[in-house]
C-alpha cells in the first residue's frame, strides 16, 4: 500500500527548517554558511549541500540516502517497499548564465506544463511532468537554481507543494536593476496549453532582457467585457516598458468602424495603465477559420489604430507562426530601446 506524504504546516516548516535547511546551498559541503559581517558575497560562496535531517524537516519522513555533488544534492526516502520520495536540488538549474526565461521555453519544449510562482519572485516558475514538479528560481546569489520533487505513485502535480517549500526557503534574489517587464496580450487561442501556445511567449524573454507578464482575452470587441482586450490591458503592470497586443481573428466578420474603436479602446487603456510603455501591435495571426481577405482586411484595421494611437505596428509573415511573431516582437523591442541588443 502506498503511503501518503505528509507535510508538515508552514509553522512547523519554519520552526523546523527555516534557520538552517538550504542554508547551506551557498557554503562549502560539511561547513556551516558564511554570515555576519565577514562573510564572502553570495556570488563567491561555494555550493553546499543540506543534510538529510534539514530536508527531512520538510518532508516528515527520514531520508535515508543522500548523493551531493559539486552542483546539485539528491535526497531519497524508501518509507516501504513501493513508496520512494526525492528531492533534488541544483544550483546552477542550466548551464552557467542560463536564464530562467530560456529555462521555461526550454521546459516546455520538453512537454512539461508550466505556471508562474510569483509566491517566491517575479520570474520564478514551475514545470510539472507525469513523474515530477520542479519549481525553478534566481537563488540568493542571482543563479537561476530548481528544486526537483517526485514520490513514485503520485503524480507529478502531488509533489509541487514541496518542491515550493523548499525552493522558498532557499531564499530568492531581487535583482536592484530588473529587467523591463513586458505585457503580452493574446487571444487564448494563442496561449493555451499546447506546446507551441505556451511556449512563444518565453521565446521572446530568450532573445531580449524582458521578463514577460502574459495576458489572455477574447479580442478587440465588446470592450467591456471582463475578457477583452480593453479590460485586460487596464490591468497591465503599471510599471510595464511595453504592451504588446497580438492580435487574432475574433473579430473577423466586424465591421472598420467596431475595430476601430475596439482597438484604440485597448490601446488607451494600456496607455492610461502604463503611461511609459511602448505599444505594440502585431496584425493578426489567424487560426485558419478566416478567410485570406478577412485577415487583409483586420490588418489594415489594425494598422489604421495603431497609427492612432502612436503605437508601433507589426505585421506577421504570411503565413503567420507564433515563433516567427516573438522574433518580430523581440527585434521591436530591442529596436525601440525597451531591451537591450
Amino acid at each position: 500500500m502506498t503511503r501518503p506524504f505528509p507535510f508538515r504546516s508552514v509553522a512547523a516548516v519554519l520552526t523546523a527548517a527555516a534557520i538552517t535547511v538550504l542554508a547551506g546551498c551557498t557554503a562549502q559541503p560539511g561547513t556551516a554558511p558564511a554570515s555576519g559581517t565577514t562573510a564572502a558575497p553570495a556570488s563567491v560562496q561555494g555550493f553546499g549541500c543540506p543534510t538529510r535531517a534539514e530536508v527531512a524537516g520538510l518532508t516528515a519522513i527520514p531520508f535515508n540516502d543522500a548523493l551531493p555533488s559539486k552542483k546539485s544534492c539528491t535526497y531519497t526516502t524508501a518509507a516501504d517497499a513501493s513508496t520512494v520520495a526525492t528531492v533534488t536540488l541544483r544550483h546552477p538549474a542550466g548551464a552557467s548564465g542560463e536564464t530562467l526565461s530560456a529555462l521555461r521555453y526550454a521546459a516546455i519544449g520538453r512537454g512539461a506544463s508550466t505556471a508562474d510562482a510569483r509566491a517566491i519572485t517575479f520570474d520564478a516558475f514551475t514545470s510539472t511532468t507525469k513523474e515530477d514538479c520542479t519549481v525553478w528560481f534566481p537563488a540568493s546569489d542571482g543563479v537561476a537554481s530548481s528544486v526537483t520533487a517526485r514520490r513514485s505513485g503520485a503524480s507529478g502535480s502531488e509533489a509541487c507543494g514541496i518542491a515550493t517549500a523548499v525552493a522558498t526557503l532557499a531564499g530568492s534574489a531581487t535583482p536592484k536593476a530588473a529587467a523591463p517587464t513586458v505585457a503580452v496580450i493574446a487571444p487564448r487561442t494563442l496561449l493555451g496549453a499546447t506546446t507551441t501556445t505556451e511556449r512563444w511567449p518565453w521565446r521572446i524573454a530568450q532573445r531580449t532582457t524582458a521578463r514577460i507578464d502574459r495576458l489572455t482575452g477574447t479580442g478587440y470587441l465588446d470592450p467591456s467585457s471582463a475578457s477583452s482586450f480593453a479590460t485586460i490591458a487596464a490591468g497591465v503592470p503599471s510599471d510595464s516598458s511595453a504592451v504588446v497586443f497580438v492580435s487574432g481573428t475574433a473579430e473577423a466578420g466586424a465591421s472598420s468602424l467596431a475595430m476601430l474603436r475596439g482597438a484604440t479602446g485597448a490601446l488607451s487603456a494600456a496607455a492610461t495603465r502604463a503611461p511609459k510603455a511602448q505599444l505594440i501591435v502585431v496584425g493578426p495571426v489567424s487560426d485558419g477559420t478566416a478567410s485570406y481577405a478577412e485577415v487583409e482586411r483586420l490588418g489594415v484595421d489594425l494598422r489604421a489604430a495603431a497609427k492612432i494611437a502612436g503605437a508601433r505596428y507589426i505585421d506577421p509573415t504570411d503565413p503567420a507562426t507564433t515563433t516567427g511573431v516573438a522574433d518580430a516582437v523581440a527585434v521591436a523591442l530591442r529596436s525601440t530601446g525597451v531591451t537591450a541588443d
